[in-house]
């Protein structure tokens, strides 16, 4: 498992919005659109198709009829898992006048770090994994346990956890409802974060040619419970010389070391040391003097 990769969107693409262009150009500007790297090289290829997007990107709003996005898992908007559980999470799209589209962009916000995408699968006629497939992070490097900065790019705000999903019909087929992707999804057994995760569209693209459908969406809720017999895992303290070293598992990414001199009181405080991601483990540094008054450390979790 990829437990601390990074997976960056192309900064010279600075939304999804420019990577629908970029991938629309495809088929809408002849030579060879796939050398382009940004919505400027298109621009300056083919200005009469972005003058043509740029018209259609005002008016669709007012001639295409809304999709409805909606994240399920078993057809419900919400779900209960235990650690270590599996799960499936389906992005189901709907339009109450029979749309339909041809490409996608896509990004999903997580609430908190720590869970892990172990597949995800694209409905017919998207291919997952082909070359139109520009999700990220990629198929091919999963799975991945993914939190802030999994993801990064000039679109996306620097804490945030996201996953993002984009794909193009290569052949002359559209799709119109019904569920449009599946994740797969697992809460790690060492999983000790917020009970209540959140997950919500950041923002889409739909679009059918080059005419850009609007679309709506709507939260899921995963509620997580520790399974039977968890054990809570323990935070590990090591000393060398007046160097004292707190850790604990990676997994745990969302947890804040707290310390205090009296372990039964209220004055618990966010520890001085920042954690630095050594291997699978999360480390914190103290300098230990021989007069120091004694010290506890807790880990909270918001």
């Amino acid at each position: 498992m990829s437990n601390h990769s990074t997976f960056h969107v192309p900064g010279d693409e600075p939304s999804p919005l420019d990577r629908f262009f970029t991938t629309k150009a495809i088929r809408s500007c002849p030579g060879n659109p796939r050398s382009f790297v940004s919505l400027r090289d298109f621009n300056v290829a083919c200005p009469w198709v972005a003058l043509l997007a740029a018209s259609l990107l005002v008016l669709s709003p007012s001639i295409r009829a809304d999709y409805a996005i909606a994240l399920q898992s078993g057809g419900l908007a919400s779900r209960a898992v235990t650690t270590g559980e599996t799960f499936d999470l389906d992005v189901v799209l709907s339009s109450p006048t029979g749309d339909h589209h041809d490409s996608v962009v896509m990004g999903l916000l997580f609430s908190v770090s720590g869970l892990v995408l172990q597949d995800f699968a694209w409905s017919d006629p998207y291919l997952t994994g082909g070359e139109d497939d520009a999700s990220i992070p990629p198929r091919s490097a999963l799975p991945v346990r993914f939190g802030a900065g999994t993801v990064s790019g000039s679109a996306l705000p620097p804490e945030s956890v996201d996953l993002f999903f984009s794909n193009l019909i290569a052949l002359p087929r559209q799709f119109a409802s019904g569920r449009l992707l599946r994740l797969t999804l697992l809460v790690p057994a060492l999983y000790v974060g917020s009970e209540l995760i959140r997950i919500t569209v950041r923002e889409s693209t739909l679009a059918d040619g080059l005419a850009i459908i609007p679309a709506s969406s709507s939260a899921f809720e995963l509620r997580v419970t520790p399974a039977t017999g968890t054990a809570q895992p323990p935070l590990a303290i090591q000393q060398a010389g007046n160097v004292l070293s707190i850790s604990w598992p990676s997994l745990i990414a969302n947890a804040v070391l707290e310390s205090s001199s009296d372990p039964g009181g209220s004055n618990w405080v966010k520890a001085a040391a920042s954690p630095l991601l050594v291997g699978d483990r999360y480390v914190a540094t103290f300098t230990a003097e021989p007069t120091s008054p004694p010290h506890f450390f807790r880990l909270r979790f918001p």
